[in-house]
């Protein structure tokens, strides 16, 4: 790999090497094993996914597999979700947010873990872990990327994945602005007779469901595709990381 690197920059590298083998020998372990992200929630890679006694061991009862690419490797002793996309940038995850969202909570629920892997733990299950912290957390993207690298360093989304984080952060954001508003409508009054607060005309907040919300606007989401590279530029040069 140094050898690679020197190579690209046209320049001796000698002096990095210990950094180099130390960064990724930490890069191998976490590939290694399912990275805990919370208690309730690994990232990792197929090889994890295919490690009996390592799910076991982990109280993962739930698997989420986001590949084309890789079979079930326990179809009768875990419950799984599949999300069949390929690692390219034109794929659609946005659209199973939702769906990967509720089933990472169930396994919540259910008091066991849920391991979110594609092939490697670094693009498509990444982001997917991404949007989980950016709704059950309430992260920005930023936040939930800092979050994750600092617990694993190699994730790396592709460009169409990060362009969906974006536009995703947005929805969020409306559908929060939509709640916030219902709740300011609520009319309360105070009948003085029997002093006493009574409310008027309220009703509990319907738990509208994002894909209910109007479609952002083709120039919303061109505006928000534009901060993308931007958004993942400031946690990725950090000087300590490497992906």
């Amino acid at each position: 790999l140094r050898e690679q690197l020197e190579n690209a920059f046209e320049m001796s590298l000698s002096s990095f090497k210990q950094y180099i083998d130390d960064e990724m020998l930490q890069i191998l372990a976490q590939m290694d094993k399912p990275t805990m992200i919370l208690p309730h929630l690994y990232l990792g890679s197929e090889w994890n996914a295919s490690n009996f006694e390592e799910l076991k061991s982990n109280n993962i009862g739930y698997i989420l597999n986001i590949s084309r690419e890789i079979d079930n490797f326990f179809p009768g002793h875990f419950k799984y979700l599949n999300v069949r996309v390929h690692d390219h940038d034109d794929a659609d995850l946005l659209k199973e947010w939702e769906k990967t969202f509720r089933f990472i909570n169930e396994a919540k629920t259910n008091n066991q873990c849920c391991l979110v892997h594609c092939k490697m733990g670094i693009s498509r299950s990444a982001s997917t872990v991404l949007a989980y912290l950016m709704k059950e957390n309430n992260h920005s993207l930023i936040d939930a990327l800092e979050y994750v690298k600092t617990r694993r360093s190699c994730i790396n989304p592709n460009g169409g994945f990060r362009n969906q984080l974006v536009i995703y952060e947005g929805i969020l954001a409306a559908h929060k602005t939509f709640r916030s508003k219902l709740n300011d409508n609520q009319i309360t009054t105070i009948d003085k007779k029997n002093s006493f607060i009574q409310i008027s005309k309220t009703e509990s907040v319907p738990s509208t469901p994002i894909e209910s919300l109007p479609s952002l606007s083709t120039d919303l989401m061109v505006m928000m595709r534009k901060k993308s590279s931007n958004k993942f530029n400031c946690v990725t040069k950090r000087p300590n990381s490497m992906v």
